[in-house]
């Protein structure tokens, strides 16, 4: 069920369905349980995470215990009979999350958006995780030809009065590299031996805390962002740190204060071979967490 409630009907239809009781021990209920974060439910259509489908009735202890994971999101969804899953749009298909959004694989967990934050870590301090980051779905400027899947923002009020960078969009799969590790889109996201090893090559000098993202080929490789840990670097530091490791940067089409007509413009008229769309990012840096506000696409 993909109905957006509010929050007193959120809480009193999860009661509801669950008869009241904690689907777990079967004690009264005293917590409506978000079965993912609520936080990470962003775009205005989806604000909160209040679907009937995301909640579930439990008692103090086991909601606790929901809370650091150790009952899984999936053994909730069961014990509750759901069988719709809801995710945030911006959450790739296919991939098991915990409550907090951290992708969960047979080795360990992989870095979400809240891992992070200091009271998320407090309550997972005793969960194994991985080194990697899987980033998000990009999110579409309104305007941008998008997929049925793909997440797209409301509105573009989240760059008005910034300054921003509008790049070109390159051709190639997206990667993401370490100072000892590169994978495409996933972690199981094979990239060619030729690209892996001319991309270990420029990495190695990375410290351990940071991650580049971007485009490759067999022939080209471009960075779209740097990161340290929850960091993306501003435009200035990209660029100073792309230079450095000799990876160029995507053409810049656009540098300024936001404004839609003279970027739409300006790629109308830029000379560029497949010409596909384009990317706008703000300059200054910004957290993992607010990337789908920072940095979205235009696909023509």
């Amino acid at each position: 069920m993909r109905l957006l409630l509010s929050r007193d009907n959120f809480r009193n239809g999860t009661f509801e369905r669950d008869h009241f009781q904690c689907v777990v021990c079967g004690l009264p209920a005293v917590d409506a349980h978000h079965i993912i974060e609520r936080r990470l439910f962003k775009a205005a259509h989806e604000k909160g995470g209040y679907f009937l489908n995301n909640g579930a009735s439990l008692c103090e202890k086991h909601h606790i215990e929901a809370e650091q994971t150790t009952i899984s999101s999936q053994t909730i969804r069961q014990l509750c009979g759901i069988e719709t899953i809801v995710l945030p749009e911006h959450f790739w298909p296919g991939w098991e999350y915990d409550k907090w959004g951290n992708i969960i694989t047979p080795e360990g967990r992989l870095r979400g958006e809240l891992y992070y934050e200091m009271s998320v870590q407090a309550t997972l301090r005793n969960v194994k995780f991985l080194h990697y980051t899987i980033h998000p779905k990009p999110y579409h400027l309104p305007w941008s030809r998008a997929g049925t899947a793909d997440p797209v923002l409301d509105d573009d009020t989240c760059f008005e009065q910034e300054e921003v960078v509008v790049t070109l969009q390159t051709n190639g799969l997206p990667f993401t590299g370490y100072p000892d590790f590169c994978h495409g889109r996933s972690l199981d996201t094979a990239l060619t031996p030729a690209v892996k090893t001319n991309l270990l090559q420029k990495l190695t000098v990375l410290d351990a805390n940071m991650r580049v993202c971007g485009r490759c080929s067999d022939d080209n490789l471009y960075v779209s962002s740097i990161w340290i840990e929850n960091n993306c670097l501003d435009w200035t530091e990209t660029k100073d740190f792309a230079a450095f490791l000799g990876m160029p940067l995507p053409a810049v089409l656009f540098e300024g204060f936001y404004d839609k007509n003279a970027i739409t413009k300006d790629f109308k008229n830029v000379a560029y071979p497949e010409k596909t769309g384009y990317t706008v990012r703000l300059k200054k840096g910004f957290r993992v967490f607010d990337n789908w506000k920072s940095n979205a696409e235009c696909v023509v």
